[in-house]
């Protein structure tokens, strides 16, 4: 997006250009994704989130949403801390003159996240297994036990 993050500009995003986004992913997929905003104030106005409920009915995490933001836990935001940092580190390994040039390779990061299928598969059984030890621990404080870490490479 360019320019400031405004309310109106993610409105924008949402009706325009996630539907573009998601063209490749299959209906019976789409039927069950969770969309997943984070706190910013434009991600929870009134437009947008009334537009969320109408697009991913009970199916989308944000604040005002029918399901809230979860604790900044890194144990539980896997979004957070490991495929946006896999993503981070691909896009900005090489310096970029312009903004295509980012665009372009933001594109060129997602097709090589989404087809690294096997990493992607260790990175969602590591989730369910924090999961399930938050949930063992009543919600409460853990030790997550990772049979190894899961690296970027």
């Amino acid at each position: 997006m360019e320019g400031r993050l405004t309310e109106e500009a993610y409105f924008k995003f949402l009706q325009e250009e996630l539907p573009q986004l998601l063209e490749d992913v299959p209906l019976d997929k789409r039927g069950l994704m969770y969309f997943q905003n984070d706190g910013a104030p434009p991600h929870s106005s009134r437009g947008v989130t009334n537009f969320l409920n109408y697009r991913f009915p009970g199916r989308w995490i944000g604040r005002c949403g029918p399901h809230h933001w979860p604790a900044k836990s890194s144990e539980l935001s896997p979004l957070d801390y490991f495929v946006w940092g896999w993503m981070k580190e691909i896009v900005y390994s090489e310096k970029l003159e312009t903004r295509e040039a980012l665009f372009g390779r933001i594109l060129d990061a997602a097709d090589h996240i989404r087809n690294s299928l096997l990493k992607l598969l260790r990175v969602t059984r590591a989730d369910q297994n924090r999961a399930s030890g938050c949930v063992a621990a009543g919600g409460g404080i853990y030790e997550n036990q990772l049979e190894a870490p899961i690296n970027s490479n």
